[in-house]
């Protein structure tokens, strides 16, 4: 009877335990800044017992601490974040660049007297004098340039309406030319000149080498696709043309509403949390299964030096490769370095993926910018980065890794980062880590016992006893 309903009492609070988390993840916009601002306590809660030793206070140690921390914090929100998004936003306008279509490729370079990077005229005059001359679309009616293109799957989809809403969309676009093609472009600067952009010119050269070296004009125009269709489109959302500011200008009030909150609530319940931890410690193992207590209480014991080993040796790391560089991106003339020294130390999360997402565009962007040696400087800068973070930074920082598995990471990222957004990428290796702690403590020694079981006796043999 008393196994019986110990069972029961298990079943009942696993049932309650599930109901709670589901609960939770529902309101998880409310529950997340309870969670970070418990793992700042947790994190921080060790550097509060060593100032309580050296005779301050409780009220003092956790006072002291709570100022320290969130004034270097809200220094670097002040003086370090606005030069890196003000970088930022110049990477993503030199990649974007004016938004462009090109127009019939065809049309011979003296069309209608427009020559290079000089001002031109409106899409709409374009395309009445192009329309003038006769230099439409095939007779067959099968447009051969992108804004053709556009035109007819507009008209299959919408009907003239659609056609119309297109033309007045972009008619305040310019026309002009771009390595040897007619394109109409966006001109946010007012000066009259297409700016194509990364994605676009490299678009563009990829897809005339595709077509030229390897005879796969399908190839080609798929790469040319990205610039001509995929990248206006997203730019026309990320420079909040038309109707869509009003939406962003909401978006951004939204935002502001909830960054506040943030700022409010995550300090307020760091603080509570520092005075009160050791007390919730208390209650939670006192509730805990006194069969099992002390296993219980090892197995946790392995999971806190892990996390705490974790948290603040992976945040000193980042830090530390972040700016280390940064500074040796700006000494070598890279563009964009406080960009790229940011995104080298946080993505220092991702092990394998994470260096090369930064890398790769740091390279490239210093090839285009600064030519070949720039690039091999860049290329040496991050490779130099990558020793310093594996055999000094992880192992004074850190110790011993988490013990999973890169793949097992990356899984644990994406997972993390569906449920929980940018809180579950953070917060995913090192659950994942404490999940494989209990799974080996617990669960592998169940099935091991179980495998070693002696199968029952066959019913013949038994009989024959």
């Amino acid at each position: 009877m008393d196994r019986e309903e110990g069972r029961r009492r298990t079943l009942y609070l696993t049932v309650v335990a599930a109901i709670v988390l589901y609960l939770a993840y529902l309101a998880r916009e409310a529950v997340v800044p309870l969670l970070v601002a418990l793992l700042l306590a947790y994190v921080l809660a060790p550097l509060v017992a060593a100032l309580e030793k050296r005779g301050f206070s409780r009220v003092g140690a956790v006072t002291t601490l709570f100022v320290a921390f969130f004034g270097t914090v809200g220094a670097a929100l002040v003086f370090a974040l606005p030069p890196i998004f003000d970088q930022g936003r110049a990477l993503v306008r030199a990649a974007v660049g004016e938004p462009g279509l090109t127009l019939d490729p065809r049309l011979p370079s003296n069309m209608l007297g427009i020559p290079d990077r000089e001002p031109r005229a409106d899409l709409e005059e374009f395309l009445d004098a192009r329309d003038a001359a006769g230099g439409r679309p095939d007779a067959d009616g099968e447009p051969v340039g992108y804004w053709d293109r556009r035109v007819r799957e507009e008209r299959q989809a919408r009907g003239e309406e659609g056609v119309l809403a297109l033309r007045a969309r972009h008619g305040h676009w310019k026309v002009g030319r771009w390595d040897g093609r007619l394109v109409a472009f966006d001109d946010f600067d007012k000066d009259g000149r297409f700016d194509a952009g990364y994605v676009f010119d490299g678009a563009l050269v990829a897809g005339a080498w595709v077509r030229e070296r390897l005879s796969n004009p399908g190839l080609a125009i798929a790469i040319e696709d990205l610039a001509t269709d995929a990248v206006p489109s997203a730019a026309e959302s990320l420079f909040l043309h038309g109707g869509a500011v009003a939406r962003g200008a909401l978006g951004l009030v939204g935002s502001a509403f909830l960054l506040l909150g943030w700022l409010v609530i995550v300090p307020l319940y760091t603080f509570f949390f520092l005075m009160r931890l050791e007390g919730v410690w208390a209650g939670f193992v006192a509730y805990l299964p006194g069969t099992h207590r002390d296993r219980v209480l090892k197995v946790l014991g392995s999971v806190h030096r892990m996390l705490i080993g974790f948290f603040r040796g992976r945040l000193l790391t980042m830090a530390m490769k972040g700016v280390y560089v940064a500074v040796l991106l700006a000494l070598v003339g890279a563009p964009f370095w406080p960009v790229f020294g940011a995104a080298a130390g946080l993505l220092t999360i991702v092990p394998a993926v994470g260096p090369i997402l930064a890398a790769a565009p740091a390279v490239l962007l210093s090839y285009r910018e600064g030519g070949a040696t720039t690039a091999a400087l860049a290329t040496g800068v991050l490779i130099s980065a990558e020793i310093v973070e594996g055999y000094i930074l992880i192992p004074k920082m850190i110790g011993k890794e988490v013990g999973l598995h890169p793949m097992a990471v990356i899984s644990a990222i994406l997972v993390g980062g569906a449920l929980l957004g940018i809180f579950g990428v953070v917060i995913a290796i090192p659950l994942a880590a404490s999940a494989k702690i209990v799974w080996a403590e617990f669960v592998l020694p169940a099935l091991r016992a179980k495998a070693d079981e002696e199968p029952p006796p066959a019913e013949g043999a038994a009989k024959r006893r």
